[in-house]
């Protein structure tokens, strides 16, 4: 009875912060948001029944489980167990990571396990309301990105833009339960919240959203941070470049450009700190050591690799990144299918295959270098979509494990196409670009003293 009763009082939490959400969006949008989060929480339901009654186990059910034991320590004395329950989360030492049936002490899984913990104590133990306020949460974060990166490409079909960001099928269903990419995933909507905020000059909600934004992906997938850093930092050099103007150029580049190494720097030094096997004179083993162990599993998910070897050295490495990001890009297909997991992924990917290879053919290699040159943004997901998938290929060689751990490039993935598909649907707004250009040339700051926001 608890439990219905915690999870019908987070239904009506996120329906109300929906329908608040639902009136913050252009009124062509309005149901979309509805259709959002109906989806999010239809995947959530669909986690809870496959988990705990189809195959009995899973990620999600081993936190949730695994938290409950310190969820019941929380009960007994909150004031010892709180702080200790907390430094597990940060990945610090704490009282209980030698506790029977506590796992990952020290890292990503014993955060999860953390997280787990606190979220079915804030809700009575029921671990199904739990579930469903992280796919809430997913949710919001969802939407969160989608205004982040509408606002900086207004000229795109906002709908468009929703499907990419929000809709897209992965994305719901693997962020929409007590996941690690569900975490990484809202950490993402918060550091682009604060990244669009920062353009907006509201700067007390940039310093609320970014750092706690930056933790989670530290903390539950701290890889993700060079991608995002290096989209990030290009995105401000070429912007703020195309913006400048005769001497302007020779006097700012330089300092835009250091100030975007800066960014790329700074990120590859805090995942270092993070997670030193992650540091860059130690990248390579640890990315030898991954594919080494995915090489010993069997699995009938397993991608098949003719060598049955994982490439060592760096020049190895680098010889596998084309197969790396078709494997990240594109599979499963359907010659992949040996389950109904592995179907639905392989039908979603096998409509993205066809619509990206159908709007490369038409639009052509020298139509999607000019898109890129034409649009920050673009260049922006473009590399976080490709660097992100490429490591990801890289160190997984089972497919169930692959079509989770790209979740949080995919909304970047998906803007790659929608950029594609606006050029082949109208290929003469390439014209208009001058126009458009001299448009977007007013300050920054003016234009958000104004209200409004640049594209």
């Amino acid at each position: 009875m608890n439990d219905l009763v915690m999870t019908i009082a987070v239904m009506v939490i996120l329906s109300v912060g929906t329908a608040i959400a639902s009136r913050r969006v252009p009124e062509e949008l309005r149901t979309w948001v509805w259709l959002g989060f109906a989806e999010y929480m239809g995947c959530c339901a669909a986690q809870q029944i496959w988990t705990q009654y189809v195959i009995e186990g899973g990620d999600t059910l081993l936190y949730t489980q695994r938290g409950a034991i310190l969820t019941k320590y929380l009960d007994l004395s909150f004031s010892y167990a709180g702080p200790e329950v907390l430094n597990m989360l940060l990945q610090q030492p704490s009282a209980f990571d030698n506790v029977r049936g506590i796992i990952g002490a020290g890292s990503n899984t014993g955060s999860m396990v953390a997280a787990a913990g606190f979220l079915q104590y804030f809700f009575n133990g029921s671990a199904t309301a739990a579930q469903f306020v992280t796919a809430g949460a997913s949710f919001f974060a969802a939407l969160m990105l989608f205004k982040a990166l509408h606002e900086r490409q207004p000229d795109l079909n906002a709908k468009h833009v929703f499907l990419a960001t929000v809709l897209f099928p992965s994305i719901a269903f693997w962020t929409s339960a007590i996941l690690k990419e569900a975490f990484c995933s809202m950490g993402i909507g918060l550091v682009l919240g604060c990244w669009r905020y920062l353009y907006a000059q509201k700067y007390v909600r940039a310093l609320l959203v970014g750092p706690l934004g930056l933790l989670l992906i530290a903390l539950f997938r701290a890889p993700t941070i060079p991608p995002l850093a290096l989209g990030i930092a290009l995105y401000f050099v070429y912007d703020r470049l195309r913006k400048a103007r005769g001497s302007d150029v020779v006097v700012l580049g330089p300092l835009y450009l250091a100030v975007g190494i800066f960014l790329v720097v700074g990120g590859l030094i805090l995942l270092s700190q993070i997670d030193p096997s992650l540091g860059i004179d130690r990248i390579g083993d640890t990315m030898a050591r991954k594919q080494a162990l995915w090489a010993s599993a069997q699995g009938g998910s397993n991608i098949d690799d003719e060598e049955d070897v994982a490439p060592a050295t760096p020049l190895e490495q680098l010889s596998h990144v084309p197969l790396a990001l078709v494997n990240a890009l594109f599979r499963p297909q359907l010659f992949d299918v040996h389950n109904l997991p592995t179907l639905v992924s392989a039908l979603e990917m096998t409509f993205v295959t066809y619509h990206l290879v159908r709007t490369v053919w038409k639009t052509g290699i020298r139509g999607v270098l000019t898109e890129i040159e034409r649009s920050p943004l673009l260049l922006m997901s473009t590399v976080i979509a490709f660097v992100g998938c490429a490591f990801v290929g890289l160190v997984t060689y089972n497919l169930g494990s692959l079509a989770r751990y790209r979740v949080p490039y995919l909304p970047f993935y998906a803007m790659f196409i929608v950029f594609l598909y606006r050029r082949t649907q109208n290929p003469l707004h390439v014209v208009a670009a001058p126009a458009a250009a001299k448009a977007t040339t007013v300050p920054v700051p003016a234009v958000a003293r104004g209200g409004r926001r640049s594209a």
